[in-house]
């Protein structure tokens, strides 16, 4: 809930909120090694740099998300997907 909350932030451009949130859904992941939570935060924490103007960092992070993805076989989070309207 931690990541989702995080995403919810950064869509509304609390960036401090969501970096909180995130590093915290992060710690956690790692300590349950959950590596679908760790996609979605890496995803999550690429769209906070994004939109903090950091682009270079923003495609590493979601470079990284995207290895795990393909290596786990797993799809991207739906609420990370991008909308084609």
């Amino acid at each position: 809930a931690r990541a989702e909350l995080g995403i919810v932030a950064v869509m509304h451009g609390r960036f401090d909120d969501a970096w909180a949130l995130l590093d915290e859904a992060l710690t956690l992941s790692r300590t349950a090694h959950n590596t679908h939570l760790l996609t979605l935060c890496l995803d999550a924490f690429a769209r906070l740099a994004f939109a903090a103007g950091s682009a270079e960092p923003a495609a590493h992070l979601a470079g990284a998300a995207e290895g795990l993805r393909r290596r786990g076989g797993m799809r991207t989070w739906p609420m990370m997907r991008v909308s084609r309207r």
